[in-house]
């Protein structure tokens, strides 16, 4: 199963992530926002995954930014795997790469979520 980690705290990231999920359950969302998620269970550090969206395939290959999203548009239905056929066109890949680094770069900028509407199942406090 392919492993997406993802920020759940990025109202950006988390819709997207929101909407894939509706269609897919061949792949493990791992919400990096979430209390006592540790990176290095994936042989991964918190920076890394914090930079940009990664992914890591069956075989355990290790993928990042637009290359993650190729991953995950191939194994949702139609009409994703059609948008990782044209990203991967060469001049669409290098401007797409230069896109997804700029949204990354200007991500941490962009409003969070907070603690309790990353994880709304925790229990609140009744006082």
């Amino acid at each position: 199963m392919v492993k997406a980690f993802y920020d759940g705290a990025c109202y950006v990231c988390d819709g997207e992530v929101n909407l894939y999920k509706k269609h897919n359950s061949r792949i493990e969302w791992i919400n990096i926002a979430e209390p006592g998620f540790d990176a290095e269970k994936y042989q991964l550090t918190a920076q890394e995954v914090d930079a940009s969206l990664h992914t890591i395939d069956e075989h355990g290959t290790v993928y990042k930014g637009v290359d993650s999203f190729i991953l995950i548009w191939n194994h949702l239905p139609k009409p994703y795997p059609y948008f990782s056929k044209i990203i991967k066109l060469p001049i669409i890949y290098g401007l797409a790469k230069i896109a997804y680094a700029c949204f990354a770069k200007l991500r941490v900028y962009l409003p969070k979520k907070n603690v309790c509407e990353i994880n709304p199942k925790q229990d609140k406090d009744p006082s």
